[in-house]
């Protein structure tokens, strides 16, 4: 069973994440959080394997709360989801931490290719 914590401002995102886990994960243990002070709030509470966190821009404050996790929960992997396309964001996102940066608008093999990577504690994704 893995522990996976997931955080999204927005209830339809955060319950499509979850559907598309446990279809491939059907014993996880998935929390919902919406916000970034509930994340790290829950974050703390438990040993999670992976973290899921959508990010909105390359605010100081993202990278902060990447910070914070990472030294919150060091052995857990963190998925960033954004819905902009950008390449440097990706790269700043993993070069601070993130095990791996996609948008929202992947595919669901491509969103389950970074989870079972991630599981399997492979090299960090961009």
């Amino acid at each position: 069973m893995y522990h996976i914590l997931v955080k999204d401002d927005y209830t339809i995102y955060r319950k499509g994440i979850n559907e598309i886990i446990r279809t491939k994960y059907p014993y996880s243990n998935i929390t919902e959080v919406d916000s970034s002070v509930n994340l790290a709030a829950k974050a703390s509470q438990q040993n999670w394997d992976i973290i899921i966190f959508d990010v909105t821009d390359s605010s100081v404050k993202n990278f902060h709360l990447l910070s914070a996790l990472k030294q919150t929960c060091p052995g857990t992997r963190l998925i960033v989801t954004t819905s902009v396309e950008n390449f440097l964001l990706k790269n700043a996102l993993i070069s601070a931490g993130a095990y791996a940066c996609i948008t929202k608008d992947c595919s669901t093999e491509n969103f389950i290719k970074a989870i079972d990577r991630a599981m399997q504690n492979n090299q960090a994704l961009v």
